[in-house]
């Protein structure tokens, strides 16, 4: 394998110009020696990644409007909006969901940075996937957040537009996923023992006869997990670009169609599980109304989980 595509694999935070960009200054060596992005790797082989020191602080930006649904002394509770990266990485430095949270409080957030730069975030959405995000404000709140995620004490429930119409109103999803093999940036289901666990549950909301309004739920949170199951199986999210096709004569959406619609958590001081939910985006209802599935109408009826 070149090394270009073997780094994109074993650093799948770390963009692919950003690799070639070390690789080109001399900061990844092979068997300590420099080497160009071409060169093919064999067995044995070491490879060795001198990191820039990051000099570049995290700071605050006000240009990062946060839509508040819930907040107390542990959490706090978010509508993220579309083309919003989560955290700084390779190529996304400034203009994240972190910056805005540093604005929001830099006093409670900058206490929380960490080497990785992620003050609070105890799991993460696609930069274009909306919904409701749960962010810890302390350090035990973040603990305790991170084994409620591990332990499946966090429910997550999206809403999905997808080509095409499932056979079955309901149906589960088990496979593994892990890095294409062909692409490094994208995911796919692989065989054991490769890859890790995931799990999708769903259910079919409504149709138009070619396209369906999906209420999905996951009890893992691989990568880009719905996206790659529901593509998986044929009914890929509408919108997607990287997953999905176009199998369709109207307006194709800019983003994928997915939105993080419900998120419940037990509190960490003890109590009844709370639900909260993120309101439909625009384009989303829009996107529902031009293949004639009335959303509203849809999310007035009482749903169950998938």
């Amino acid at each position: 394998m070149r090394l270009d595509r073997y780094l994109v694999g074993a650093c799948p935070d770390v963009s692919r110009s950003g690799l070639q960009q070390l690789i080109q200054t001399g900061s990844i060596l092979v068997n300590q020696q420099p080497i160009r992005k071409s060169t093919l790797l064999k067995n044995g082989d070491k490879i060795q990644v001198n990191w820039p020191d990051n000099d570049t602080p995290v700071t605050p930006d006000p240009n990062i409007k946060l839509s508040v649904i819930y907040e107390d002394s542990d959490v706090l509770v978010i509508d993220k909006p579309a083309d919003l990266v989560v955290h700084p990485g390779a190529g996304n430095a400034t203009g994240t969901l972190v910056n805005g949270l540093l604005h929001y409080d830099y006093a409670c957030f900058s206490l929380m940075l960490d080497p990785d730069s992620r003050p609070g975030i105890v799991h993460r959405l696609d930069k274009n996937t909306t919904g409701a995000m749960v962010i810890a404000k302390n350090e035990d709140a973040r603990g305790y957040l991170i084994e409620a995620f591990k332990n499946g004490r966090v429910e997550k429930n999206y809403l999905a537009l997808v080509d095409g119409v499932p056979p079955q109103e309901r149906g589960v999803i088990q496979s593994r996923i892990g890095r294409h093999h062909a692409n490094r940036k994208k995911m796919a289901v692989v065989a054991a023992p490769a890859g890790k666990d995931a799990l999708t549950t769903y259910r079919m909301v409504e149709s138009s006869g070619t396209q369906s309004l999906l209420q999905v739920e996951i009890q893992t949170g691989r990568t880009h997990q719905i996206r790659v199951h529901l593509a998986h199986i044929g009914y890929p999210v509408m919108g997607d670009s990287k997953y999905g096709r176009s199998r369709r004569a109207i307006e194709v959406p800019k983003r994928q169609m997915l939105h993080a619609w419900k998120l419940s958590f037990p509190p960490r001081s003890g109590g009844v599980t709370r639900t909260f939910t993120a309101p439909v985006p625009k384009d989303f209802a829009e996107t529902a109304a031009r293949i004639g599935i009335g959303l509203e109408e849809c999310l007035n009826r009482p749903l169950d989980s998938p």
